[in-house]
């Protein structure tokens, strides 16, 4: 057990308490100023040897909120994307340190989180943005915490906001027709065809190169992914998950769409002078460079809005798996072809689409019995219905 000594100076006491020897088995000392009675410095000191003894850095006490997440950022940038880490920062730089910077990192309570997330939604901030802060906050007090600089993690004992979740609509019938005869004779048909009937997120199909597509064989397999961030602008990586590196199969009405626009393609290139090979990126621009997400999401937008539609890239992906599901597409399959790390994420979120399998699951419990009655009738067996007063009653 730590021990420590506390002796009046003036209005105040002075702690001094030992830490365990360095490395290089030196002694270490602290010593605090502490203002109030005689009670309560000692208490404070059993306070600061209680941490030194679970193994707490007591000299935490002076860190800031946002040094810590500072610091946190340079050790977590490294384990995440680019993109995600320039998402940290920018919810960290814009509403975490205005608010909480000067706050040192163990005076910050569950109260005090919960009160900082009242106020954003009064400043108008969305509850969804306030989540992500809280995700964050989430992650940076846990490492805080197994770096024994705080005891437990305060985000746990805050109250976020609750997020409505809204259905997303499907397109209706009409709607789709009407996207995809806006896109015939242009830039954008390929692509728009290819997302609808494939759903690949939007930097897999515009990081896709025909070393990938196997036209003849109607088969594409997922491999890398276009990301874009202020540090290195555009570039290309492996896909989000293990889970993301995948095989997609092909529909027939997507095979002839990449067929024609293979063909073009070529066409297109030769006329510029530059060459076509198995690296060439299936959607680039004219010149066979990457084809901006920001810019490509734009374009599509624009296109739908023409004939009246709300739809992005992001909205043809989810098109593509609800409409798979309400034909009673395996959700195993379904998971795999989406590239998700489980069902169950598959199913949250097209739970909206479950409607028609569980009338199938119904409809083959139908067939199940019935196959149960006939072979119970064709040995003598048959469902028997009981007056209430022949029930047996415990």
């Amino acid at each position: 057990m730590s021990k420590g000594t506390m002796r009046k100076r003036g209005q105040s006491w002075a702690l001094k308490f030992d830490l365990p020897p360095d490395d290089s088995g030196k002694r270490r000392t602290r010593y605090r100023t502490f203002k109030g009675t005689k009670g309560e410095a000692e208490k404070e000191l059993r306070r600061l040897l209680g941490e030194v003894d679970e193994g707490l850095d007591v000299d935490a006490g002076k860190l800031t909120v946002a040094a810590y997440l500072e610091s946190w950022l340079e050790g977590h940038g490294p384990t995440v994307s680019a993109a995600t880490r320039e998402r940290y920062e920018a919810l960290i730089r814009r509403h975490i340190v205005p608010s909480l910077g000067g706050v040192k990192l163990a005076k910050v309570t569950g109260l005090r989180l919960s009160a900082f997330y009242g106020e954003k939604i009064r400043d108008g901030l969305g509850a969804v943005t306030v989540r992500h802060v809280d995700r964050v906050m989430h992650m940076a007090f846990r490492d805080a915490v197994k770096g024994r600089l705080i005891p437990f993690n305060p985000v746990e004992h805050a109250k976020a906001p609750k997020i409505e979740t809204r259905k997303r609509q499907p397109l209706t019938d009409d709607e789709y027709m009407a996207i995809l005869g806006a896109a015939e004779g242009t830039h954008l048909k390929a692509p728009l065809v290819t997302i609808l009937g494939t759903g690949l997120r939007r930097g897999e199909l515009l990081a896709l190169t025909w070393r990938n597509v196997d036209v003849e064989a109607g088969v594409l397999r997922v491999v890398q992914a276009i990301e874009e961030t202020r540090a290195h602008g555009l570039r290309i990586k492996g896909p989000k998950t293990a889970a993301g590196r995948r095989r997609v199969d092909l529909p027939g009405f997507v095979v002839e769409v990449l067929r024609d626009h293979r063909h073009q393609q070529r066409q297109e290139h030769l006329a510029f002078g530059i060459g076509w090979t198995p690296d060439t990126l299936v959607f680039g621009d004219p010149l066979g460079r990457i084809w901006s997400p920001g810019a490509f999401t734009k374009a599509i937008t624009r296109l739908a809005a023409g004939v009246g539609v709300k739809f992005s890239p992001h909205a043809g992906r989810h098109e593509h798996f609800s409409r798979l599901m309400a034909e009673g597409c395996n959700p195993r399959v379904a998971q795999l072809r989406a590239g998700h790390s489980s069902v169950a994420t598959t199913l949250n979120i097209y739970s909206h689409a479950s409607d028609a399998l569980q009338k199938e699951a119904a409809s083959q419990m139908d067939s199940a019995f019935e196959k149960i009655q006939a072979a119970g009738g064709k040995s003598g067996g048959k469902m028997q219905n009981h007056d209430n007063e022949n029930i047996e009653k415990f």
